[in-house]
């Protein structure tokens, strides 16, 4: 089964060689072939071994690891890369090809006019592939390649209109952050293999039981070598890289700068893939997290603080994709907090739900954008609904998903990780539970700020009248839909200080197909994740699916899961009414002096700080050690050593004299001084 994961890899590699080195001499459609193509096949193969999982009976062992080659032997150290097959990996798989597939397809509308057309399918290829060798390694050392170049690739793509400063700035920033986390990840794989001499996974079983068979760092044997420091230490470095690469405080300030990318770009990374990442990895490793009693507390309040942090940002913001980007933030916070209270798959069903309405969110948005000329300013939209009816509708369904409100997918996932956080609360004791009370009050209340900025999103861009620059033509008198339709006919658009006209119109069908799955996908997601895993003649939820590798999660209490619900639904529907109670006629922005608000939109000054306390103090330093080294060692010590030969110089010159009796006397001294020498040795 495993020799599958080949064919998933191989495909958007050769996509990416075939386009990085011929896609300028290509014709589009020959470009969209390959693109699309590799993707497409990468998908099936993926399906197909997803399949494969499901075809196996559930008392068996649903794990295949294939070797594919030795990378490198030194004495007894071997190092292979290796594919392993899993239903987490499986179900990461099918995540990251199925959507990244709908997304190219988009993409192909999105980047039509694009001169770098060909890069940028070379470069989505390449995120692709990435992404695959991420989740499908069998070892840290490989899973370090895979999450080194999936930073690669974001840096790529980010900075794709690299003719943009802003873009150009965020790629660098992107990079330098994430950076920061693939150094807590190599410092992670080091303190491994120094105390169990391996960098393999290994299997085990989901649990880190005495006597239970395997090597690797993941399996019962190893859990044992580590003491309580180093057990400690190497999940928080893991986390670090979490933390990073999945946006978490206090590393998240490259996603909200990478909106600086094309959209479909902002769909991808910000969807199924790159900010997963540490989602992910925080599950494959959880056998490493539960050996410390601290590590998974840290994770969750880290988390939960993120999740509320970001959603009072997204309340303020006014550019739609900065809004969306906060409330990726935001959700990656609900992740790590399910996976903290011990339901692992609890963190993956809302990754997989997140990646279906997410990337609903950003496609939906990237559509608006294309019909309005670039325009991404909330201010300057409204009234769309009429003009862009499947973008309204599909939109619609990812903000009621994103939001929490059933029967959508959204709902059944986060309801899971609240439901899990409040059982933990129940299950432990001392501080612990107190923390996990917390962090379920701080769940529901995201989950109702969650549903009050994505509706006010939803109403800025589609409800009331057109805000946008330029004349309006008004026709005749009709209803109040007639009369939004024909002022929509002809706009006029600002940008760049331009006075143009153009028609605002639905974007093509390559772009709202995609729309229209994800939506469906977005709509029946949750279900078939409660519910609707089909295995052998019965239902099977996810959670089931997952458990022979993450484990069972805790079971909770009946009337403390409905009560979870309950309270989640009301706080979301909550949201809901005061967005529609001040936005639902139109969004009208009134800046406000109130200090809190004021404090939101400027994003808790947290880049003027950085630039403050670290950035400045750091290029201060870098100016005196520049001063230091280049003026007094560097010029100074060349100065000096010119300033000797100099001296040298003219005092050999002081001996050539013309004289033939001075040279006499030296010649004479010369000679006594060798006597000298000879006489005194004996």
């Amino acid at each position: 089964m495993a020799s599958l994961l080949l064919w998933v890899l191989i495909p958007p590699l050769l996509g990416f060689i075939i386009l990085g080195l011929l896609g300028r001499t290509l014709p589009r459609s020959a470009i969209l072939t390959v693109a699309w193509g590799t993707v497409a096949l990468s998908f099936l193969f993926a399906l197909s071994a997803f399949l494969s999982l499901l075809g196996v009976h559930p008392d068996s062992q649903r794990v295949s690891d294939v070797s594919v080659y030795t990378w490198a032997i030194a004495g007894d150290l071997q190092v292979h890369f290796g594919l392993l097959l899993d239903p987490l990996s499986a179900t990461m798989l099918l995540v990251i090809t199925g959507v990244g597939l709908l997304i190219h397809i988009y993409s192909a509308g999105y980047m039509a006019d694009d001169p770098g057309f060909w890069r940028f399918f070379s470069y989505m290829n390449f995120f692709i592939f990435a992404m695959t060798l991420l989740v499908s390694a069998d070892n840290l050392l490989f899973l370090l390649v895979g999450w080194g170049l999936v930073g690669l690739a974001s840096f790529l793509l980010i900075g794709f209109w690299y003719q943009r400063p802003a873009a150009t700035a965020a790629a660098r920033k992107a990079l330098v952050i994430n950076v920061i986390g693939d150094f807590g990840l190599m410092l992670a794989i080091f303190l491994l293999f120094k105390h169990l001499n391996t960098v393999d996974y290994g299997y085990g079983g989901p649990n880190c039981i005495p006597g239970t068979s395997g090597y690797g760092v993941l399996t019962a044997a190893s859990c044992q070598q580590l003491g309580s420091l180093v057990s400690l230490a190497i999940p928080l470095l893991l986390f670090v890289a979490c933390a990073a690469k999945s946006a978490q405080l206090p590393l998240y300030m490259w996603l909200p700068d990478a909106m600086e990318g094309p959209t479909p770009v902002s769909a991808l990374i910000h969807a199924a893939t790159m900010v997963t990442a540490g989602v992910y990895l925080v599950a494959r490793t959880h056998v490493l997290f539960t050996l410390s009693p601290y590590a998974l507390p840290i994770v969750g309040a880290i988390g939960g603080l993120t999740a509320l942090f970001a959603a009072t940002i997204a309340l303020t913001q006014l550019d739609i994709k900065r809004v969306l980007a906060y409330s990726t933030i935001s959700q990656l916070g609900y992740m790590f907090m399910g996976e903290s209270a011990g339901s692992y798959s609890a963190g993956i069903f809302h990754l997989t739900t997140h990646a279906y309405f997410k990337a609903l969110l950003f496609l939906g948005a990237g559509a608006v954008i294309h019909a309005l000329g670039g325009e991404q300013d909330m201010r300057e939209m409204g009234g769309l609904r009429y003009r862009m009816r499947i973008t309204f509708w599909t939109f619609l369904i990812a903000v009621l998903a994103i939001s929490g409100i059933p029967p959508f997918a959204g709902f059944w996932s986060k309801d899971d990780i609240l439901g899990a956080l409040l059982t933990q609360a129940t299950s432990v004791g001392g501080a612990a539970r107190y923390l996990y009370y917390g962090l379920w009050g701080l769940g529901v209340l995201t989950a109702g700020l969650t549903a009050l900025y994505m509706f006010r999103l939803f109403y800025g861009i589609f409800m009331g009248s057109y805000r946008g620059a330029g004349p309006l033509k008004h026709g005749h008198a009709g209803s109040e839909e007639e009369e939004e339709e024909e002022a929509l006919t002809t706009v006029g658009r600002r940008r760049r200080g331009e006075s143009a006209l153009y028609e605002i119109y639905e974007v093509p069908a390559v772009m709202t197909v995609p729309l229209i799955i994800l939506a469906i996908l977005s709509t029946i997601g949750g279900l078939v994740g409660s519910f609707a895993l089909f295995d052998y003649s019965r239902w099977q939820p996810l959670n089931a699916f997952l458990a022979p590798v993450l484990g069972s999660a805790p079971e909770g209490n009946l009337p403390l899961l409905w009560l979870s619900t309950g309270a989640s639904l009301i706080f979301a529907l909550l949201g809901l009414l005061i967005a529609w109670r001040r936005y639902g006629q139109g969004f009208v922005y009134k800046e406000s002096r109130n200090p809190f608000y004021r404090l939101a939109y400027n994003k808790y000054y947290v880049d003027e700080i950085g630039i403050a306390l670290l950035i400045n103090p750091l290029l201060w330093l870098g100016r005196q050690a520049s001063a230091l080294l280049e003026g007094g060692l560097l010029d100074g010590g060349s100065r000096l050593v010119g300033r000797a030969f100099s001296l040298v110089s003219a005092g050999g010159r002081r001996l050539q004299t013309g004289y033939v009796r001075n040279y006499a006397l030296a010649i004479l001294i010369g000679v006594v001084l060798i006597i000298l020498y000879y006489v005194v040795r004996g």
